[in-house]
């Protein structure tokens, strides 16, 4: 129960953010096509929204989208020297904490389903074995960050979220592939709860 004069982190919630990061995802194949790496910065978007079944701890669904833009690209351990466009989607459900339910900090965690895309450009990464991806698979996320408050139920306020990611065959032209890697984002996020 909120005490007079003070926010208390309970009922329904909803959050969202919107922050700079970057990525690194490894693509593997099993013959007939190249290895590539490919990271660099990008956008990070997500959002939550759920409920709060015990005082400072909330569950429910989230969704996350990761940039990787303008990304270099290594083949096969060598520098390409050319650009993909890359980033992956997520979707899972949370559990967000906060130890003081009073105070600003979170930590939180999900388990959820991932898709990464890679789009290469130019004909030279094709020539040197580099492929499109497109494929889904697995990812877990996790962050901290701190809230102020701004009013009797809004909080504003920064986080750092890590996201892995590993997913399943992506098959063309009977070849197998592969990718794991991973999202670092800092960002700016508001919350009603």
């Amino acid at each position: 129960m909120q005490r007079a004069g003070y926010h208390v982190h309970d009922g329904f919630y909803l959050r969202l953010a919107a922050g700079v990061g970057g990525g690194h995802v490894n693509v593997t194949a099993d013959s007939g096509a190249s290895d590539f790496k490919v990271g660099g910065p990008g956008l990070a978007l997500n959002l939550w929204i759920g409920g709060t079944p015990a005082r400072g701890v909330a569950i429910g669904g989230m969704a996350g989208l990761q940039g990787i833009g303008d990304s270099n690209v290594v083949v096969n351990g060598r520098d390409s020297k050319r650009d993909m466009s890359a980033g992956f989607f997520y979707l899972g459900p949370f559990i967000d904490a906060f130890p003081d339910p009073m105070r600003g900090l979170h930590l939180g965690g999900s388990v959820g389903l991932v898709g990464f895309k890679a789009d290469g450009s130019g004909d030279e990464l094709r020539a040197a074995g580099v492929r499109d991806y497109n494929a889904g698979g697995l990812g877990a996320s996790a962050w901290v960050g701190y809230m102020g408050w701004v009013g009797p139920e809004f909080s504003m306020g920064g986080m750092l979220q890590l996201t892995v990611l590993g997913t399943g065959n992506d098959k063309q032209d009977e070849i197998d592939r592969k990718a794991s890697g991973y999202g670092l984002s800092v960002s700016f996020t508001a919350l009603y709860h």
